[in-house]
């Protein structure tokens, strides 16, 4: 009996150690998912980041981000936006592309997504907002949203529209992900 229970407390305790299985994102067949933005690596100044308004000089906020894709074989294109709207074609313009190629090691599915050097005195206010003269646009209250776009496709038929989703629609069984970043110049931070 007492070897039954000590029997019965080994495979209790190897079972113990076994890994429950975890659930999958489900994604429809013949789809292929997007890479992923590792987004606890961003920025940490808040929802918003105060930019100190009415410098003189003000060096750019670099912007970067890493992205896991466990399509190691496939090129990942990363696309920035600045306060994007598909109704204007100068706010749907993409400020930067990047073509990421595809890893050496196939066993590293996490790939760079290259810097984009952020001046937010360069870049007028969101579409539908008072205009203001400039550039540079340096005056307090001034919202600017930065957008990173990734894919392993992007749809070249909605290229330089003005149509919902432009330049940032994936092609036909591909998806998007993206992250942003929020920037507002303010007269509560002092200038570097």
């Amino acid at each position: 009996m007492r070897r039954a229970a000590l029997l019965l407390a080994a495979v209790a305790l190897g079972l113990a150690g076994c890994p429950i299985p975890q659930p999958l994102p489900d994604y429809p067949a013949g789809t292929v998912p997007p890479p992923r933005i590792l987004m606890d690596e961003q920025l940490a100044d808040g929802a918003v980041t105060l930019v100190p308004a009415n410098c003189t000089t003000l060096a750019p906020y670099v912007l970067s981000a890493r992205v896991v894709d466990a399509n190691t074989i496939e090129s990942i294109e990363a696309r920035w936006f600045v306060n994007y709207d598909f109704r204007d074609l100068a706010l749907s313009d993409i400020r930067q592309s990047s073509v990421i190629p595809p890893n050496a090691d196939s066993t590293n599915l996490t790939r760079i997504v290259p810097q984009f050097l952020f001046d937010p005195y360069r870049y007028p206010p969101p579409y539908g907002t008072p205009a203001l003269t400039g550039p540079p646009y340096r005056v307090p209250g001034v919202l600017r949203v930065v957008e990173l776009v990734v894919s392993n496709g992007f749809d070249p038929a909605n290229a330089n529209t003005v149509a919902p989703g432009a330049n940032r629609s994936p092609a036909a069984a591909f998806e998007t992900q993206y992250y942003r970043w929020v920037f507002l110049t303010s007269s509560d931070v002092s200038c570097p």
